[in-house]
């Protein structure tokens, strides 16, 4: 630690030209040249890039060694590299003046810059905690009291940003009064940031400047994001009054000169939604009294067939331990309405195993309940298997819905999911580490992967009602009795809409449109109403038993959890691939009949085991439309109509055609190829062969007419030409040239002659 009584102000302008010049391009909006100067420093920047990066390929989920949920959300990435990265960027910029003030804004662009694209906040925080805790920890060793100032200033900035990331998960958390609580801690935060920018002397006068123009914005925008989100949380329980004030704050906020245009569209989408419910004031206002809402996370297996995963579930003598979570009970058979009795010819239907899971807990971080879901785990002979998550809903007024079927994006705030003693960040990530779990429980003697799909949420309502204004107590409102009745409410878009990937402002599910295509009309009976979009089904059948809307919601459920099946088809068809483009790529030795067939042997087997698999989908695809799948044509009827409206015939076309490409385009083209070539090359053989055969006959032919010359030698032998020399050189004679011709007669048969 440093001796308080060394800390000196020196006079002058203690910033470099190298640093003033990087400074103001960051001003002006570009970070590169701060980056450049850090660097001539010794900081290690790409290091720091790194650290906020969601999609960090460095960042091993395993590194740790946790087990799933059990994962701190400042630690999820390697908090020891954190330290490394941020401590060696500190001692480089150790007595370097304003040092740790350039390199808390360089850490703080990283991050903002990271927050423009992503949810996955976790990274962000630990970087921004870490600075701040690394700087207060080491700032007694700077003895210049100016850069330990501005420091202090580049501390407060993270802590700032840190609280207005908490804003923003607030914000998609849903709970308008914990928004307004987290935007005042952020607005005193900024306030903090004034204090401590204030401190710096004018020999920093630029950076003093600077950090007092992002507090002073700051404090702008979250006055009036508080303002908001408390006159809004008061028009839902019934009080319009607020509203004008909150609107009032955003528009004053809007033409305020220290925001920039991007903080500027965020304030007026947040006054829109505010002069939407403003101008609701008089209309009806839907609340749902009691509904039924199921997730239906879906995803496939690869690595043993469907059949095999479920007589594995059903052989197992007590319940499995997935992602840390003991199962409660093993059941032998879907729980299904009877409708599913309907069996192809080859006695093929939906059906499967299924566990039955712990409740599953939603809370916010303070511990207040959130939610509380039923859990099971289904795997089906089909292979469209789906972790099902089903709770009930009473008294929610159309902000609550919203946010209920927001529960399963990865884009909703960080909260506490507890299942079997485990904890999570989000249900979207107990989903994706129970589909990993499902697949490593499996994988004892096969290698099994896991293949997310989109999730599905299906909405049961069973009793609405109306009433003039937000927050009308029951005895003051109507009974809603149609579909008609519902599309006339306001509200109701926050049912009828597809659940957006994120919350772009307070209460955005007031402008949402509702897309006439998605709806269907009169499905059972008159004044029946389903909503149909990318990833919710809403059923609204009015004056239907509870077991007749049970019966529709297993239809929906089935189409919503075949998105799972498709991933893992897609899986599949990407790991075939790489082998067909290596074997389409390789080499081989054309001029032999045994490398050319040992070739086309091995792309007959990969074409043999892609056709395999597109009899597989098809089978399968075959068994989905048809109408033996479900007993009553009725049924049949609905089955086909929701599937229309998933679109699963464009799966099935996107599929089909990836899957022709991959066989016609590669392996057969090139399997016509090798044929040809091999055919060539056999005939090419059988012509020499046969050119090899008729040279022998032709020479032996020849060989045996020149020894038809020793006729002649006999002739003259009997006119008196007996002597011994005479019948060697006969002799003699007769051979070689038997030997020549013979030789002749070949070559000229080897070389085509006629």
């Amino acid at each position: 630690m440093a001796d308080p009584s060394a800390l000196v102000s020196s006079p002058g302008d203690p910033l470099c030209g190298a640093a003033v010049a990087a400074f103001e391009a960051f001003v002006a909006g570009d970070p590169i040249p701060l980056s450049d100067h850090l660097k001539s420093l010794g900081v290690d920047v790409d290091r720091l890039w790194r650290l906020p990066r969601w999609n960090d390929e460095s960042d091993d989920g395993d590194a740790t060694g946790e087990e799933p949920g059990d994962r701190d959300p400042l630690r999820e990435s390697d908090q020891e590299e954190r330290d490394a990265a941020i401590s060696g960027a500190l001692r480089a910029v150790h007595g370097v003046p304003a040092g740790g003030a350039l390199l808390a804004l360089h850490v703080w662009n990283l991050c903002a810059e990271e927050w423009e694209h992503t949810y996955r906040f976790e990274r962000m925080l630990g970087t921004l905690h870490t600075f701040a805790a690394l700087w207060n920890r080491h700032r007694g060793d700077e003895t210049d009291l100016d850069s330990r100032a501005a420091g202090d200033a580049g501390a407060a900035l993270a802590r700032l940003q840190i609280l207005e990331i908490d804003a923003e998960s607030a914000m998609c958390r849903g709970d308008l009064p914990r928004q307004a609580s987290a935007a005042a801690d952020t607005l005193c935060a900024g306030e903090e940031l004034l204090e401590a920018s204030a401190a710096i002397s004018d020999r920093l006068t630029p950076l003093r400047e600077y950090f007092q123009v992002l507090a002073q914005a700051r404090t702008v925008y979250y006055r009036a994001l508080r303002g908001a989100a408390e006159s809004a949380a008061a028009a839902l329980r019934g009080h319009l009054d607020p509203l004008a004030d909150g609107t009032r704050l955003l528009t004053e906020a809007e033409h305020s000169s220290a925001l920039s245009p991007i903080e500027r569209s965020e304030l007026r989408a947040h006054r829109f939604s505010l002069e939407r419910l403003a101008a609701s004031a008089d209309e009806e206002w839907l609340t749902v009294d009691r509904a039924e809402v199921t997730f239906v996370i879906p995803f496939g297996l690869n690595g043993r067939t469907p059949m095999d995963v479920v007589d594995a579930l059903r052989a197992m003598d007590e319940p499995p331990v997935i992602a840390g979570v003991t199962g409660r009970a093993i059941r032998q058979s879907f729980q299904l309405d009877d409708v599913w009795a309907g069996a192809d010819y080859l006695e093929r239907r939906f059906e499967g195993a299924a566990v039955e899971l712990p409740p599953v807990r939603l809370r916010h971080l303070d511990g207040t309940p959130i939610a509380e879901f039923t859990a099971e785990l289904r795997l089906s002979q089909l292979g469209n298997h789906y972790l099902r998550l089903e709770t009930e809903v009473h008294g929610a007024d159309p902000h609550q819905m919203q946010m209920t079927l927001f529960r399963a994006e990865y884009g909703h705030g960080h909260i506490n999911v507890e299942c079997g003693g485990h904890i999570w960040d989000r249900l979207s990530e107990f989903a994706s580490d129970f589909q990993t779990g499902v697949a490593e429980r499996l994988s004892e003697h096969d290698t099994v992967s896991a293949r997310p799909g989109r999730y599905q949420v299906l909405v049961a309502l069973h009793e609405l009602s109306a009433g003039t204004g937000p927050g009308r107590p029951a005895h003051e409102r109507r009974p809603v009795t149609s579909g008609s009745d519902l599309l006339g409410l306001f509200g109701a878009q926050a049912l009828l809409h597809p659940v957006p990937n994120g919350i772009g402002s307070i209460c955005d599910w007031s402008r949402y449109a509702i897309d006439a295509s998605q709806l269907l009309h009169d499905v059972r009976k008159q004044g029946d109403l389903v909503a149909a979009t990318e990833n919710s089904t809403v059923i609204a059948l009015f004056g239907s038993p509870s077991f007749m809307i049970g019966t529709y919601r297993t239809l929906a459920e089935f189409v919503g959890s075949l998105d799972g099946l498709f991933s893992a088809w897609h899986d599949r068809l990407a790991s075939h691939h790489p082998r067909v483009t290596h074997l389409v790529g390789e080499s081989t030795d054309e001029q032999s009949i045994e490398a050319l067939g040992e070739y086309s042997e091995r792309l007959h087997v990969e074409q043999l085991q892609l056709h395999d698999f597109a009899t597989e989908t098809r089978s399968v695809l075959s068994l989905i439309h048809s109408p033996n799948l479900v007993t009553a044509p009725t049924d049949a009827a609905a089955l086909s109509l929701l599937l229309r409206h998933a679109e699963v015939e464009q799966l099935e076309l996107d599929f089909a055609t990836k899957l022709r490409e991959l066989l016609s385009d590669r392996i057969e083209v090139r399997i016509d190829a090798m044929a040809t070539k091999l055919q060539q090359r056999i005939e090419a053989d059988r012509i020499r062969q046969a050119q090899f055969n008729r040279g022998i006959v032709d020479a032996l032919l020849a060989a045996i007419a020149v020894f038809g010359a020793a006729g002649v030698v006999q002739i003259l032998q009997a006119a008196g030409l007996s002597q011994p020399a005479f019948a060697a050189w006969a002799v003699a004679a007769i051979l070689v040239m038997a030997a020549v011709c013979s030789v002749a007669v070949f070559r000229w048969s080897r070389s085509g002659g006629p």
